[in-house]
């Protein structure tokens, strides 16, 4: 076979070069000028491909010293019919996992029938579960669930995760109570993995794995930081060093960075470059250029002024600009990753050359280990407690309405407390307490409304007022009141619009979930076509005029953009209560804990 690299055409060659220059960090353009050669995909048949294959088949015999004339004659006759043949057709690669157990769903059903048996023995965060609640909603939703995991082939993925929770817990190495969407998933609740409740905190399943679409599951875990390499040297000893390794992390070129890191290699002055800083954002999110130029006159100038830097920044925009590994992903598989995909060494540690998103489609699984010095806080003050009192509290067992604890909230007492220490987030906290105090499920509410987006579009404003009485959020339609009622009828996660969507519109969970992350992502055609779904379901099932509710997705639209995850909020709201509890019970072996760790 005759083949000639194709590496872009002659429009890509100056990007090419600045980006060469870019990655080379301090090099400016003109030192790459005419390294590389331009190279066309050109067809075999073109008078341009002839004078090269003559020219390498030239130096080919001076280097071998024998004609190969035919071999080449042969090469390029092989390819029309070598191209023919080739049925070869990539797809992405099944799951490749430790097995764990013969049968691994028997084996994920027996650990949640035990589960939730030891979950009923005692109080979680205050609450036993009522047998009878256990026999009418926690069943059904288990017996869902398992049934979900069988059918998506997903209960190894669960049994690798809960080995390792497991071996934590009996190691004295502190597992939060959870992170991310696998809060909705009463599975890894009963199993231990988590330990929010999805049914009492009201969050969806479907918002973690959704039936319909074939994502890997995500659960990632928070642990100590001091001992997040021996949770990692376990997975390693257990698997073996070939099955375990880091994950790569791309990095792209944004917008705003494609204007300062194109014209640094221009040789721009670097005052000239400081108009990056505005290229406008959407949800925090910056616009293309493209829409910074016709939405900001000095971008617009630039354009014009620097014409080059910009044609190429144009060309940049989104493309890859340097990896590194990724600071919590750990890949584990079922067999020698060497097999499966490209593994080197970064930092002294074997690292697959691909981001999550490239090694998941080869069968490789990540497992985010994710180390969080708080919970090293709790785990000294738990220890000091122990050296100073009779008795250890169990801090999976206090109650989340303790007078105490809520007080230091409504207060704004949160120096050293999880996720509540900035300015902003003990304001929101004092707000809504003006007329009385907050419950948990505010403190829930406020770790969501405490971000730029939420703070901008008012919807903090909107709770507070409302939670003080002073003013009334009114609802487009009774069907939505469900979903709303427990935030004052404001927008606040990402499982109300999903709610929304079913109680409404008559969605089921799972394609609501799509019109969440439709929204979330602001995918355009994705949104058009939920749009008339979504239309079409509020005429039907809840006689909404059709105007109407074109107008009420538009509005949903704009606030789903700055919904937040519900579950991860409840399941960092636990770790920023329990910070609290201790801080107001135990305080000096509290702030004991937190000198200690943070040491500040």
């Amino acid at each position: 076979l005759v083949t000639t690299p194709v590496l872009y055409d002659a429009e890509g060659y100056d990007p090419f070069v600045v980006n060469s220059a870019i990655i080379g960090r301090g090099v400016k353009t003109r030192e790459f000028s005419m390294r590389y050669p331009t190279v066309s995909n050109e067809p075999l048949d073109t008078p341009a491909f002839v004078t090269n294959i003559k020219a390498a088949a030239e130096r080919l015999n001076k280097l071998t010293g024998t004609p190969t004339g035919d071999i080449w004659k042969a090469g390029v006759a092989n390819q029309k019919p070598f191209l023919a043949k080739l049925a070869y057709r990539w797809k992405p690669r099944p799951i490749s996992l430790p097995k764990l157990a013969s049968d691994e769903n028997e084996r994920l059903k027996e650990l949640c029938v035990a589960g939730i048996k030891e979950r009923l023995a005692k109080p979680v965060f205050g609450e036993t579960i009522d047998p009878a609640k256990v026999k009418e909603v926690y069943m059904p939703r288990l017996r869902y669930e398992l049934g979900v995991l069988k059918d998506m082939g997903f209960a190894n993925y669960f049994l690798v995760v809960d080995d390792l929770v497991r071996w934590c817990k009996a190691n004295n190495i502190l597992v939060g109570p959870g992170r991310g969407s696998v809060g909705g998933s009463l599975v890894a609740y009963v199993m231990g993995i988590t330990d929010v409740d999805p049914i009492r905190f009201e969050l969806i399943f479907e918002r973690f794995i959704n039936p319909s679409r074939k994502d890997l599951p995500d659960i990632d875990l928070d642990f100590m930081s001091s001992r997040r390499q021996d949770v990692i040297n376990y997975l390693v000893d257990k698997y073996g060093v070939e099955c375990v390794t880091g994950l790569s992390n791309y990095s792209m070129l944004g917008s705003a960075s494609a204007i300062k890191d194109v014209g640094r290699v221009y040789g721009l002055d670097v005052m000239k470059l400081a108009l990056s800083k505005f290229v406008p954002k959407v949800h925090g999110q910056p616009v293309d250029l493209e829409t910074a130029a016709k939405e900001v006159a000095e971008i617009s100038r630039f354009a014009d002024d620097n014409k080059d830097v910009w044609k190429n920044a144009l060309a940049l925009q989104g493309c890859l600009r340097s990896y590194g590994r990724h600071a919590s992903g750990i890949v584990v598989a079922g067999e020698p990753i060497a097999g499966m995909g490209v593994v080197e060494r970064r930092s002294g540690e074997p690292t697959v050359n691909w981001d999550m998103r490239v090694a998941e489609q080869m069968g490789l699984v990540k497992l985010d280990i994710l180390g969080l010095s708080t919970l090293d806080i709790i785990g000294r003050t738990l220890d000091y407690i122990k050296q100073r009192h009779p008795k250890v509290p169990d801090i999976l067992a206090i109650p989340l309405d303790d007078p105490e604890t809520l007080e230091g909230f409504a207060q704004g007492e949160t120096v050293g407390v999880f996720q509540f220490e900035g300015g902003a987030a003990r304001r929101i906290l004092k707000d809504m307490s003006k007329v009385e105090n907050v419950t948990f499920d505010d403190i829930v509410a406020a770790n969501a409304l405490n971000r730029p987006g939420p703070i901008d579009a008012g919807l903090v404003d909107k709770y507070v007022d409302a939670k003080n009485g002073e003013i009334t959020n009114e609802l487009a339609h009774p069907n939505m009141k469900e979903a709303l009622d427990p935030t004052y009828n404001v927008i606040v996660y990402q499982e109300q619009v999903m709610k929304v969507a079913v109680d409404l519109c008559g969605f089921t969970l799972a394609d609501a979930d799509g019109l969440r992350k439709a929204m979330g992502k602001k995918l355009p055609a994705e949104m058009a076509k939920y749009k008339d779904k979504f239309v079409d379901g509020a005429q039907t099932h809840s006689g909404m005029h059709k105007d109407l509710a074109a107008s009420l997705f538009e509005q949903i639209e704009v606030f789903a953009g700055y919904a937040f995850n519900k579950s991860h909020a409840a399941e960092y709201s636990l770790i920023s209560y329990q910070c609290m509890w201790l801080k107001v019970h135990y305080t000096v072996e509290f702030y004991a804990g937190a000198f200690s760790t943070i040491k500040e």
